[in-house]
């Protein structure tokens, strides 16, 4: 992982939004802007064990619109 870090070729400007969790998992979100206006989501999965993290899993989203049948249960940003 930490090769292909220092490997990218523009690293993107990350903001953490939150942390959350307990015991020996812990969820971290937040957004990482790759070129000006394009932000992607991502929400990190730790689950450790014996202080050491023994599974990390990643989630990354672009935003999108709502589709229309479903507008009336979105909340604007």
């Amino acid at each position: 992982m930490r090769a292909m870090q220092e490997a990218f070729p523009r690293p993107p400007v990350g903001v953490l939004r939150r942390v959350a969790g307990a015991a020996d998992v812990w969820v971290a979100e937040g957004t990482n802007e790759y070129e000006p206006g394009d932000i992607w989501h991502w929400v990190i999965v730790f689950e450790l064990q014996d202080g050491k993290i023994r599974r990390e899993t990643r989630y990354y989203g672009k935003p999108f619109e709502a589709p229309e049948w479903r507008s009336a249960y979105v909340e604007q940003m």
